[in-house]
């Protein structure tokens, strides 16, 4: 089921992506344009998107019984909307497109959900509601950082787009 909603959280987010389309910042060029529409535009709506799924439909589960789930359903939503990312990219770039991406874009949903669950599944079994959140806000802003780098990469149309490999093979 967590997958599925990830994959209708995928939708969401190139919805809310498609309307913040028409900035002109995210549309500068250059890397500057790159890290605009990678930090602001993309990297914050896809990782919220993900989060989403475990907030609203997982979160008071009996099934959430233990830190790990956290990782493991932050995963399972990942793997949701990467996978509808994935099939949309193919659809309109090519099967080629879609083989780069499950060796890059794919690993990298996953691992920034993996990290946020990490922090979410810590944030599940604390008492204190402000701790909670800080956790939850912690892990919410180092998947959005390590997103926002791996896309401006991806966007910044030069050299710099090599970096992808050590970034995906560090995560």
């Amino acid at each position: 089921k967590v997958i599925g909603l990830g994959a209708v959280a995928g939708i969401v987010a190139a919805l809310v992506e498609l309307g913040l389309d028409r900035f002109p910042a995210f549309h500068a060029g250059g890397i500057a344009g790159a890290a605009a529409a990678s930090f602001i535009q993309v990297a914050p709506v896809e990782e919220l998107c993900k989060l989403a799924v475990v907030l609203l439909f997982v979160w008071k589960n009996p099934n959430f019984n233990e830190e790990n789930d956290g990782i493991v359903y932050l995963g399972a939503s990942a793997i949701g909307f990467a996978l509808l990312e994935n099939i949309a990219y193919v659809v309109d770039a090519g099967i080629g497109t879609g083989i780069l991406r499950a060796f890059t874009a794919i690993p990298l949903h996953v691992f920034t959900a993996v990290v946020l669950g990490l922090f979410v599944g810590r944030a599940r079994f604390e008492s204190r509601s402000e701790t909670r959140t800080a956790l939850i806000a912690a892990g919410l802003a180092i998947a959005w950082l390590i997103h926002g780098a791996y896309d401006t990469l991806v966007m910044s149309g030069s050299a710099l787009a090599l970096l992808l490999l050590p970034l995906v093979g560090g995560l």
